[in-house]
C-alpha cells in the first residue's frame, strides 16, 4: 500500500461522500480499509478509484461480470444495513470486492458467504480474500447457495439484475432481515431494499441502477436487443416485445427532430422518479444506452452531461417506442427535451405518460413501495399499478 494508493481512495470516498452515496461511519470505515487495486490488478491504482464500474470477464465482445461502480457499490451497502456480527450471502461474487467490503462491515463476529456461478471468478476470488478470514466463496447459483448453508441470514444482498427474488433466497432471509437486490421492474432497473415481514417482503428504499444481469436458470423480464453493428448500443424494453434492430437503427440515424411546444419543467433529481413511473406504467416505454464509440457520435440524445465518464464515452436516455417509431428524451440546459424519430405515435404515448406523472403529484423513485408476495395474493388495493407473477407476485404502488 503506497502513499498514492492511500490519497486516491480518500479522494473516491470523499467524492462519494459529497454525491450522497455514503454517510454510515462503519460504510464509509470500510471503502476506506479495502484496497479496490488489490481486486483489480489489471487497471492499475489510478484506474481502480475511478468512480465507474470495470468489466472483468467477457464472452466475445460482450461484458458478461464486471465491478460495479463504487458510488453504486456504496448505495447499496447503505441500503443494506448490515450490523457487527451480521450472517451476510452475497449471490455475485465478481471480482471479491465488495465481499471485502462486507467482511469490514460485519467484523470478525459477523460472516459473508458469496457465490458466483462462475469457477474462474470464485477461484481468482477466493486468492484475492485470504486476508479475510470471515469470508466463504461458494461456486454455484443463488438459490443452491442459500439452501445448502443450512442458515438464516441476517442479510442477502444480490449484486446482479434479477427479475424476482426467489423462494429459495426468501427462505434463507430470517424474519426481519433484508434483502438488497437490482430488481428488473420492466426495461429498468431499481436497486431495492426489501424487509422480511411474515410471509411477504416489503420495500424500504428504491433507487436507480444498471448491472449485468444475473446469469443462470431464472428467467429476465428485460428484453434486450443489440442495435447497430458493434455491442455499443443497446435498446431495453418489456420482453417479448418484437424488435426490427435495422429498421431502428436507421430510425436514430435519421438523427431526428426536436418535438415542438414540450417543455418538462423537471430538475435532474426528478429524473428517476419519472423514468420508473413511466416503466412501470406505460406499456410503450423503453430506454437505451451507449457506450464508447456510439456515445461520443451521439447517436443517441442523452439525458448525461457529455463527455467521458470513467475514461468512457456514455449514454442514456428513455422515452416511448412505437411500430415506426421512437421519443426519447435529451437534456436542453437546465429543461428536458424531445426528439422524435419516424412517426407520432411514440411522442404521443411520452406526451400521455409525463402528463400522468405530473397529475400524480410527480412522485420520486423512492415513492414507489413494492410487496412481494409468495403464495396466495391478497386483495390488491386500488392504488395498486401492476402485478405479475413468475414464482413470486410484485405488487407496487406510489406512496
Amino acid at each position: 500500500m503506497t502513499e498514492e494508493t492511500v490519497g486516491l481512495r480518500r479522494a473516491l470516498v470523499d467524492h462519494m461522500r459529497d454525491c450522497g452515496a455514503l454517510h454510515s461511519a462503519r460504510v464509509v470505515r470500510a471503502f476506506l480499509e479495502v484496497p479496490r487495486e488489490r481486486f483489480l490488478s489489471d487497471v492499475g491504482a489510478k484506474g481502480a478509484y475511478d468512480d465507474a464500474p470495470i468489466v472483468i470477464k467477457c464472452e466475445g465482445d460482450v461484458p458478461i461480470s464486471s465491478s460495479s461502480q463504487p458510488s453504486m457499490m456504496g448505495l447499496m451497502l447503505e441500503q443494506l444495513d448490515a450490523r457487527e456480527g451480521d450472517r451476510v450471502l452475497e449471490i455475485g461474487t465478481g471480482s471479491g470486492y465488495n465481499a471485502a467490503l462486507l467482511a469490514s462491515i460485519v467484523g470478525k463476529s459477523g460472516s459473508v458467504s458469496s457465490v458466483d456461478i462462475d469457477p474462474e471468478l470464485t477461484e481468482a476470488a477466493r486468492a484475492r480474500l485470504d486476508e479475510h478470514p470471515n469470508v466463504l466463496v461458494w461456486c454455484g447459483d443463488g438459490d443452491t447457495a442459500a439452501l445448502a448453508s443450512g442458515q438464516r441470514f441476517d442479510r442477502i444482498i444480490v449484486t446482479a439484475a434479477a427479475s424476482e427474488v426467489s423462494p429459495a433466497q426468501f427462505a434463507a432471509l430470517r424474519d426481519g432481515g433484508r434483502i438488497v437486490v437490482p430488481l428488473e421492474l420492466g426495461a429498468l432497473q431499481a436497486s431495492v431494499a426489501l424487509d422480511r415481514t411474515g410471509d411477504r417482503l416489503v420495500s424500504r428504499s428504491c433507487v436507480a441502477a444498471l448491472f449485468m444481469p444475473l446469469r443462470g436458470a431464472a428467467p429476465h423480464l428485460t428484453h434486450v436487443v443489440r442495435i447497430g453493428e458493434a455491442p455499443v448500443l443497446w435498446l431495453r424494453l418489456a420482453r417479448n416485445a418484437p424488435v426490427d434492430a435495422d429498421a431502428l437503427w436507421a430510425l436514430l440515424c435519421t438523427g431526428g427532430t426536436r418535438a415542438e411546444g414540450f417543455s418538462s419543467g423537471l430538475d435532474a433529481a426528478q429524473i428517476d422518479g419519472l423514468s420508473c413511473w413511466l416503466d412501470v406504467s406505460e406499456p410503450a416505454f423503453c430506454s437505451m444506452t451507449a457506450s464508447g464509440a456510439a456515445a461520443a457520435r451521439g447517436i443517441i440524445p442523452s439525458l448525461l452531461p457529455a463527455g467521458p465518464r470513467g475514461g468512457t464515452w456514455f449514454g442514456l436516455t428513455f422515452g416511448a417506442r412505437s411500430r415506426d417509431g421512437l421519443a426519447l428524451l435529451e437534456r436542453a440546459g437546465d429543461d428536458l427535451a424531445m426528439r422524435v424519430y419516424g412517426d407520432e405515435a411514440a411522442e404521443r404515448a411520452l406526451r400521455a405518460g409525463i402528463a400522468g406523472w405530473v397529475k400524480a403529484g410527480r412522485p420520486r423513485q423512492d415513492d414507489l413501495r413494492i410487496e412481494i408476495v409468495f403464495g396466495e395474493l391478497p386483495a390488491l388495493a386500488p392504488h395498486a399499478i401492476l402485478s405479475r407473477r413468475l414464482r413470486s407476485t410484485f405488487l407496487l404502488s406510489w406512496r
